[in-house]
């Protein structure tokens, strides 16, 4: 009889660890199979890229797909640049300097037509040797025209890039992280650092809190009620429309002709020849640090790794 038993317990030991090994042999195959897929994907995605490589100027996209589906944009593609902060004050700038001297400014530091070494890709761009934007705010010498030339060819650019970025910022972290930066704004607590953008950038932001400023004062706009009612001292209540917050901007210029340019397109706003560093100071721990850091553009005029990556490192600890 305890053979017998033995026998039988030791055919379930049996039964259950071969059910243990076709368990096993399960998850392995499903595992290569996942693991044969992601490769299969990744296969096919290297093949289209490197055909689109090989058919060159035929028209297809060199993106790889992976980078292709992860692409963003505002909606509308076409940037409007706002017209009383920066259009109507940029063209009264420019207005004494004949526009064919900018052109041929702009043609000779950015690359010729299209300004392939600008802010823009033009087509012609393609059979060019890529390279860095030929003027950017860090550099400390810049003629008059050449900072004319930033002005109008660089800073528009500058200011598109700058707010597709914002934009998809907020669509991805949601109303809430706007809101957030315009009530600090009204308390007067916002520090921005435009740390590439020549400005454009501080333009960029502030209109994303003008925008998100009218949007949480739609109610209070057509309330009929308070434009019936007396203007109080901060116009918060009839009278003048109360304007919305611009927070307190920090702009990196090398130039002094160009900050001479970006300070009348600005205020409430500090201009810096360069940028502190803070990755070797015990007091930044403590004060000097802003909400938004903006650097647009900074990095392909960086060669090495490591000066880009210390480059990147003190932005963070600028934040």
């Amino acid at each position: 009889m305890d053979e017998l038993d033995a026998l039988e317990e030791g055919e379930d030991e049996m039964v259950m660890s071969d059910q243990l090994y076709v368990d096993d042999d399960t998850k392995l195959a499903q595992d290569m199979r996942d693991t044969m897929s992601a490769a299969e994907t990744a296969k096919a995605a290297q093949e289209a890229y490197e055909q689109g490589d090989e058919e060159g100027e035929g028209g297809s996209s060199r993106v790889h797909p992976l980078t292709q589906e992860n692409k963003y944009g505002p909606l509308p593609s076409t940037i409007q640049l706002p017209k009383a902060t920066f259009v109507d004050p940029a063209s009264l700038l420019l207005s004494g300097i004949p526009p064919v001297h900018i052109a041929e400014a702009a043609h000779r530091v950015f690359g010729g037509v299209g300004l392939p070494y600008s802010t823009s890709t033009p087509a012609i761009g393609k059979t060019m040797q890529p390279k860095p934007i030929q003027l950017d705010a860090y550099q400390s010498g810049m003629s008059d025209i050449e900072a004319d030339t930033y002005l109008a060819t660089i800073f528009p650019g500058m200011y598109a890039s700058v707010t597709s970025v914002l934009a998809e910022t907020r669509r991805r972290l949601g109303t809430h992280w706007a809101e957030n930066l315009v009530k600090k704004a009204e308390a007067g607590e916002l520090k921005i650092l435009d740390a590439g953008g020549a400005g454009a950038g501080v333009l960029a932001v502030r209109e994303l809190l003008r925008a998100e400023w009218e949007r949480m004062h739609e109610d209070d706009q057509s309330d009929a009620a308070s434009v019936m009612a007396l203007a109080e001292a901060d116009g918060k209540a009839g009278g003048a429309n109360a304007s919305a917050p611009l927070g307190s901007a920090t702009v990196l210029t090398g130039a002094d002709t160009l900050r001479k340019r970006a300070s009348q397109l600005l205020e409430n706003t500090t201009f810096i020849p360069r940028l502190p560093d803070y990755l070797h100071t015990e007091e930044a721990r403590f004060k000097g640090k802003y909400d938004i850091v903006i650097a647009p553009h900074t990095l392909w005029q960086l060669r090495e790794d490591y000066t880009r990556k210390q480059h990147t490192q003190n932005l963070w600890s600028l934040l």
